[in-house]
């Protein structure tokens, strides 16, 4: 499964860089915002590690222990679009 995955964040590396950038930015400035609001140091880690691979993203220097820090990135960026475009039906689902 984790060559599925890997394979699919290649393909989104390929063919929508900035997309992926995006994400990760997204996701870190949300995990830098949680961090700041007191939550668990590890959201701090994250924002980190995410800013370090927005960098890699950028210099096109990625490599494959990123792929699995990407696709959480990119999962986690189309959940949070999810819920901020239709917050009523997240909620009903609850």
């Amino acid at each position: 499964m984790h060559s599925n995955i890997h394979d699919a964040v290649r393909s989104l590396l390929a063919t929508r860089r900035e997309y992926v950038r995006e994400a990760v930015v997204d996701t870190a400035v949300r995990d830098q915002q949680m961090s700041d609001s007191g939550a668990d140091s590890l959201y701090a880690e994250k924002a980190r590690a995410l800013r370090r691979l927005e960098h890699k993203i950028e210099n096109e220097t990625v490599d494959g222990g990123d792929l699995g820090l990407i696709a959480e990135a990119v999962l986690r960026y189309e959940l949070n679009k999810a819920v901020e475009q239709s917050p009523d039906q997240v909620s009903a689902m609850r």
